[in-house]
């Protein structure tokens, strides 16, 4: 069944009775201005009236005829089975309420999902799936190359999905081994955003032999994007602008600061590279590049439609016609002059 790719360029097809009703009155106001000198044969070349409308039909057709080429006529809808070679790739990210400090702006959290939509988006092609986690872990999109389902999980992302709070990096590392498949080959990595502050609740967990165990015993490597800066900041209560701070039990202001030592120590662990959300596109092509060299696998195949396309063979005899009406207009040139 015959459809068009771009049917608002359909609109095009009005140049074609356009070019008509110019060609009509350009002809009307000839007439018009030639009358005003009576009789003016063998003054002005007569024109063929039935040459006249033949060449502007031509060009009535011809345009007609692109509009439709522009507009991208297809046929015969099938599907076409597509293989892709990929890695699996987790992102891991904290929303612990020390996410919600404004040591950089808007806060860690803000900026750590604007971040991790782009690496999305420069991880394009990979099967990439999403964790969150606190004091708890859960995983939020499994792992496929459904980067639109992705992006709607990070906007939606909040502290507020996470009762129990902490920063158990430990946690999270190990939901992300049992996330991945058992299919054999292909790369695997795990990337941890978070401002890895440490956290005296999780103190006996030790996240680095947490990355050093998924890389030697599994072969997934482990990277770590700090969000936050050294000097930190107050820990809101909530994500509500204006809100209160949290304070420890003698009433002082609790202060959050990332821990670059850690952060560093969990990535050499995991055989990987510790970066920065401040670093930007850097950190991003960094990962790029990092998650392109590890082993690719073919992955589940998938289906894509495709379509015959017909534009070519509608412009092909539009540029005919244009071609036999720009032949007729110089036959007629020269049958002017010779009767000059």
């Amino acid at each position: 069944m015959l459809r068009f790719e771009h049917p608002e360029y359909l609109w095009l097809l009005l140049a074609a009775p356009a070019a008509l009703i110019l060609a009509w009155m350009w002809q009307r106001n000839r007439r018009q201005k030639l009358a005003r000198f009576g009789d003016s044969k063998g003054l002005v070349p007569p024109i063929n009236m039935r040459l006249y409308w033949f060449r502007q039909a031509l060009l009535a057709v011809a345009f007609a005829l692109i509009a439709l080429a522009w507009a991208g006529p297809v046929t015969n809808a099938r599907e076409q089975a597509v293989a892709q070679k990929s890695a699996d790739v987790f992102l891991v990210l904290d929303i612990s309420n020390s996410m919600l400090c404004q040591d950089v702006l808007p806060n860690r959290l803000e900026l750590a999902k604007a971040f991790s939509a782009k690496l999305v988006d420069a991880l394009a092609g990979e099967r990439i799936g999403l964790i969150l986690f606190a004091g708890n872990a859960i995983r939020q999109a499994p792992l496929s190359t459904d980067y639109h389902y992705l992006h709607q999980c990070l906007r939606d992302v909040s502290t507020e999905l996470m009762t129990q709070q902490g920063t158990n990096i430990p946690l999270a590392i190990d939901l992300a081994q049992k996330s991945f498949d058992d299919a054999p080959g292909g790369g695997r990595a795990v990337i941890v955003i978070s401002d890895v502050e440490n956290n005296d609740q999780y103190e006996e967990l030790d996240a680095p032999s947490s990355a050093r165990h998924l890389y030697e015993d599994f072969g997934i490597v482990t990277y770590s994007v700090g969000v936050g800066t050294a000097n930190g900041g107050p820990v809101p209560t909530s994500a509500t602008v204006g809100g209160q701070y949290k304070r420890d039990e003698t009433g002082n202001v609790v202060r959050s600061r990332m821990d670059e030592k850690a952060l560093k120590q969990l990535a050499s662990a995991g055989g990987g590279q510790a970066l920065m959300v401040s670093q930007g596109d850097r950190a991003i092509e960094t990962l790029r590049r990092e998650i392109n060299q590890l082993d690719k696998r073919d992955i589940q195949v998938r289906s894509q439609i495709v379509f015959d396309q017909w534009y070519a063979w509608v412009l092909l005899p539009a540029v005919l016609l244009l071609l036999i009406e720009r032949w007729l207009a110089g036959r007629k040139r020269g049958a002017s002059y010779r009767s000059n």
